[in-house]
């Protein structure tokens, strides 16, 4: 089973990384180099844009591969644990279903408090951040099991509550609100990124059940 487990995770893993990977090098990947834009001096920049380092290019799209790669196999590992509960039959209905889980939990509700940000754009203390985060991320994903896994009303009550909570408290602000980034550009940033999101936890459940599968038979 662990064999099968992590095999799963790698392939599944890798296939969303590239498919994001391609997808946000035309979109989100423009509108962060363009942010950036407003961070360096002037002088960098000749009069038809950004001088473009090829070489640079290609590093900073292997680090990207690499990063994607490693999130997406986490996810898809937590996926595939996800798969092996209860006693319906681990396919793709399930697969979709725990990916919606997964987006709802590790990205849409932290986004709410703490949307994805451009570079140059203000955002409050690291440390704070990543506490309130991660403290979203569990409470989420605990209050949707709650909810929706549990058909009792006390935890179902326990659910509503845990969902709210992050959002009550509130994601750390920055001390510094003024920024060069356009506001529309970082708003189709904020939209953009979390489409991405969506789109590997609908990669991962859709493929997650059939390599898990796949994959049954060099388990012994």
């Amino acid at each position: 089973m662990i064999y099968r487990m992590f095999a799963t995770a790698v392939a599944v893993g890798m296939i969303a990384a590239a498919l994001i990977s391609v997808l946000q090098s035309s979109t989100t990947a423009p509108m962060i180099l363009l942010a950036e834009t407003f961070e360096l001096p002037v002088e960098l920049y000749g009069p038809g844009g950004s001088e473009v380092d090829v070489g640079a290019a290609i590093e900073r799209s292997l680090y990207t591969f690499l990063a994607n790669a490693v999130t997406t196999i986490a996810f898809a590992l937590i996926l595939i644990v996800g798969l092996t509960f209860g006693n319906s039959k681990p396919d793709r209905t399930k697969g979709l279903l725990i990916a919606a889980i997964g987006f709802a939990s590790f990205s849409l509700a932290p986004a709410i408090g703490m949307p994805p940000k451009l570079p140059g754009m203000p955002v409050g203390d690291l440390e704070l951040r990543q506490y309130w985060w991660i403290s979203t991320a569990l409470l989420t994903l605990a209050g949707l099991l709650c909810l929706f896994v549990q058909k009792k009303i006390p935890l179902q009550v326990l659910g509503a509550v845990l969902l709210v909570a992050p959002h009550v408290w509130g994601a750390p602000i920055a001390d510094e609100m003024d920024s060069d980034v356009p506001a529309t550009l970082a708003a189709t940033f904020t939209a953009n990124a979390i489409a991405m999101s969506a789109i590997l936890w609908l990669s991962i459940g859709a493929t997650a059940p059939y390599f898990f599968e796949k994959f049954k038979a060099k388990d012994a």
